[in-house]
């Protein structure tokens, strides 16, 4: 008797795969789901790793821009010991141009003697002679904030991150140095010095802020006035030789209170 030929069927061919059903595709499925979730956990901590190494080397750089301000500030007070009061703004020639900057007069008590030393007084900060002096000692990282990107010329020199207030009222006179004597307020709520984004003002340089030409905010979106790079504010030196932490927002009333010595304006602080 023949056997009539009979359709196998596909589960028992010989090497077959066995039928998909639905619990095999939802376990694979699950499996992509797993792997897509591993990838995305991996990409997570990375990017955490990413920020934490980040926001720790910033708290760094705000650390050292502090230690900065600290230093130039010890070296005005002992400039201040040595000639009762600190440094001008600047000196001026006979017409009245800038010719020294206060940051060059301290320098003998920033560890500088011998650039300072060697520098001419008979001319001005960019003479002849203090070019080549600038050119070889233009490179003083504590004027500058590590965290300003561009606290450096295009030949390496170092542009200050650190200026003064100048004004009538302000700790920095023009043509007249101030001492401590003069100032009534509390030295502790008035500017010495303030930190200043990109302010394209070489170390050297005679030039600073001036209280008539500059925004009473910090970070203010225009404008050449108190600034940093530093996430939420910028440090300030007082008179008192503390550095501070001014924060964005800080009311207008705040800051010009704090650039007079003697107008008699009570400042909470923080502000």
């Amino acid at each position: 008797m023949e056997l009539e030929n009979q359709p196998a069927h596909p589960g028992n061919e010989i090497g077959a795969a066995p039928p998909i059903t639905a619990m095999n595709r939802w376990r694979r499925a699950a499996r992509r789901c797993y792997a897509a979730a591993a990838v995305l956990a991996i990409v997570a901590i990375l990017y955490a790793g990413v920020f934490a190494v980040h926001d720790a080397r910033e708290a760094a750089r705000r650390s050292q821009c502090r230690n900065n301000l600290k230093q130039i500030g010890l070296a005005l007070h002992t400039y201040h010991q040595t000639h009762g009061c600190f440094t001008p703004a600047y000196v001026a020639d006979s017409n009245g141009r800038p010719m020294h900057s206060w940051r060059v007069l301290i320098a003998p008590y920033l560890d500088a003697s011998p650039f300072y030393n060697m520098y001419r007084r008979d001319e001005p900060w960019d003479g002849p002679h203090n070019r080549q002096l600038r050119e070889r000692y233009g490179k003083n990282p504590v004027f500058g904030c590590p965290s300003d990107r561009n606290s450096k010329g295009s030949d390496g020199s170092q542009m200050t991150s650190y200026l003064a207030i100048i004004g009538p009222e302000s700790a920095w006179h023009v043509g007249q140095p101030v001492s401590l004597d003069d100032v009534s307020d509390s030295t502790g709520d008035t500017f010495l010095l303030v930190e200043v984004e990109n302010s394209s003002i070489h170390w050297m340089e005679p030039r600073d802020l001036h209280v008539t030409q500059m925004p009473l905010t910090v970070n203010a979106k225009s404008g050449n006035g108190i600034s940093s790079s530093h996430p939420g504010g910028a440090n300030v030196l007082t008179v008192d030789g503390s550095v501070q932490w001014l924060p964005d927002g800080t009311p207008p009333m705040t800051i010009k209170a704090m650039i007079t010595i003697r107008g008699g304006e009570k400042v909470t602080w923080p502000p």
